[in-house]
């Protein structure tokens, strides 16, 4: 497998940060720090590639995340799933012995 460009990786980042929202330029170029203009080529690569549709004019909806993004989602919420149940247990273990005294 080919080593993903930086625009690769931008758009990886950009596709997770707006999955499922309506975006215009302005908004990618604030998340990213770049100029509109940027912006712009990033959106139209994202459309290029299957993951933004545009909505109306300069308004466009992330629709899919980057596939490598998935493997980032994956691992966030088995992460998550972890934590949590450190945390439930550590809850349990509190309330136990709240319960003794």
């Amino acid at each position: 497998m080919p080593k993903p460009s930086t625009l690769d990786n931008i758009i990886l980042l950009t596709s997770l940060r707006f999955a499922g929202k309506n975006i215009d330029s302005r908004d990618i170029a604030r998340f990213l720090r770049i100029t509109d203009r940027q912006a712009r080529n990033i959106i139209n690569e994202m459309v290029k590639r299957g993951l933004a549709k545009k909505v109306h004019h300069g308004i466009y909806r992330v629709e899919k995340v980057d596939p490598r993004g998935v493997d980032v989602i994956i691992n966030i919420l088995q992460f998550l799933t972890q934590y949590l149940d450190h945390l439930q247990k550590n809850l349990v273990e509190v309330l136990s012995l709240c319960r003794v005294r």
